[in-house]
């Protein structure tokens, strides 16, 4: 076999270029192929329908709080009208505890405000904002002080 060069082909690249499969491809084949990438894109994109393409995204304020006062989350990017959980625990280790749940917007988005308690321990804490059973998450960190920053 010989390439538009006049020189022979590497006997790999010739065996590819005989090879039965190749020369036995049917219109139904290309069809079922075609049909599969189709089936493939529509399934990508009923998954974005459902909510929006960015990744989840949650934040507190303040992110230096006294045990007492209250903390707001924000969120964005979430399934529209989603049920989210939102739970913290020491970034130290722990289980996750309860903090609240919240409706997202048509838009993916929610805005949460909670006291903590007084009885809340010094450190710094991990909140957690969960969909689809925690498979999707948006975490951010708070610190829990006894001296407010000057």
């Amino acid at each position: 076999m010989l390439s538009s060069r006049g020189n022979r082909a590497p006997a790999a690249l010739a065996f590819r270029l005989r090879s039965p499969a190749l020369e036995t491809t049917s219109s139904g084949m290309r069809r079922v192929s075609a049909l599969l990438l189709a089936v493939s894109a529509a399934l990508s994109t009923a998954g974005l329908a459902g909510g929006t393409a960015a990744a989840p995204m949650v934040r507190v304020q303040p992110l230096l709080v006294r045990p007492g006062e209250a903390i707001t989350v924000t969120c964005a990017h979430f399934r529209p009208r989603l049920q989210v959980p939102l739970s913290t625990r020491p970034v130290a280790g722990g289980q996750f505890s309860r903090l609240g749940r919240v409706q997202a917007t048509a838009a993916g988005a929610f805005r949460f405000s909670k006291t903590l308690s007084q009885s809340t321990r010094i450190g710094k804490y991990v909140l957690r904002a969960c969909q689809r059973s925690c498979l999707t998450k948006a975490s951010t960190t708070f610190r829990v002080s006894k001296i407010k920053p000057v």
